[in-house]
């Protein structure tokens, strides 16, 4: 079987015929399904015998760019002002393959101090040895937010504001900011999807794991 994604322009193949259902829901992380570029000429390459020319490193390059509309959703720490998620993934170091716990802190948030209102998401990534109690350690890693988000300022004339877009940083934090004012807001509605790369220049996870998640929305007034 030959799925081709045009989405991440790879080509996934598969002589067991039991992971169609992988195939259609891109789970493409086992080694039955071989991995090949659409620059690639992919029936020859199978005729002689070749592997995957696409590594785990490079689909999950592919992948942190895409927005994932089938991608979890979580809700545990969530309210109208507030949704938080802390996940930790286990990696090992690219030196001597020494094991780290990976660790991302996402959360989207409508803060309200008297005279200070704000709106905003954010993911901040860090690590520390896995099994201790050291407290975590500040990592670079790939970081991509994707947000819907519309609101209204209780300013006098303010019009109804959207915002649809998306931002990525290769650092520890990720922080688009959508409203900061002295006054607060009559009406909001935050949608953000976050991703993040296990291990940054640090180390990597062997399993190929990343995080890709939205978390629910938060909004009032809508």
């Amino acid at each position: 079987m030959i799925k081709l994604d045009f989405e991440l322009k790879i080509a996934a193949v598969t002589e067991d015929f039991s992971e169609k259902e992988k195939l259609a829901q891109r789970n493409y992380d086992t080694k039955s399904i071989k991995l090949y570029r659409f620059e690639d000429d992919v029936l020859q390459l199978l005729q002689e015998g070749k592997e995957s020319t696409i590594t785990t490193q490079e689909l999950n390059s592919r992948i942190m760019s895409t927005f994932d509309p089938n991608a979890a959703t979580y809700c545990t720490n969530c309210d109208k002002i507030k949704c938080s998620l802390n996940s930790n993934i286990e990696g090992v170091t690219f030196n001597g393959g020494n094991n780290f716990t990976y660790r991302l802190e996402s959360k989207h948030v409508y803060q309200k101090v008297a005279i200070y209102f704000r709106l905003f998401s954010e993911s901040k990534y860090m690590r520390r040895p896995s099994g201790s109690f050291l407290t975590w350690n500040s990592e670079s890693t790939t970081l991509y937010i994707w947000y819907d988000v519309k609101f209204k300022s209780k300013k006098s004339g303010s019009s109804e504001i959207f915002l649809v877009n998306s931002t990525n940083i290769f650092s520890n934090q990720l922080k688009p900011e959508y409203y900061v004012s002295s006054r607060g807001l009559e009406k909001y509605w935050v949608k953000s999807q976050f991703f993040g790369e296990v291990g940054g220049n640090h180390g990597y996870s062997p399993t190929g794991d990343y995080w890709q998640f939205n978390l629910c929305d938060i909004k009032d007034g809508y």
